[in-house]
């Protein structure tokens, strides 16, 4: 985060309600079964979320330390919160990755972009707290 002439944080992310938003896990490399839980995600969205029509491309290694899962593809900010709100009560989900080594926001797709080449998942964290908390 950069501060302007004022002092006040300025986010390299922008806030936006509208456009493509993703749902991320990020998950510390060797702290659990990565696999089953992405068949758990994908069983949960089609028992929950069938017509919505979501995809979880392969997961890619953010860099050396951590893995990083999408659910792709929600139509905004609210639908995305939606889902977000509705994983933190699914904790069977999470049941295969050791608790504590993964953090789940959601991201806009513009916003992925800037996060996926820097790759500073405490800068993005704050402003996820900031604006959708």
């Amino acid at each position: 985060l950069r501060t302007d002439s004022t002092g006040a944080k300025q986010s390299k992310f922008a806030f936006k309600e509208d456009g493509e938003y993703f749902w991320i896990a990020i998950i510390d490399n060797g702290k659990g079964n990565v696999t089953n839980f992405r068949t758990k995600l994908s069983d949960n969205n089609a028992e929950s979320f069938s017509t919505e029509n979501l995809n979880i491309p392969p997961s890619t290694f953010l860099d050396l330390q951590h893995q990083l899962i999408s659910v792709k593809t929600f139509d905004g900010k609210e639908k995305a919160m939606d889902y977000y709100s509705f994983m933190l009560s699914k904790p069977a989900v999470f049941a295969d990755l050791v608790q504590g080594s993964y953090k789940t926001f959601v991201i806009s797709a513009e916003n992925y972009t800037i996060f996926y080449k820097d790759k500073n998942i405490a800068d993005y964290e704050e402003f996820f707290t900031e604006n959708y908390q």
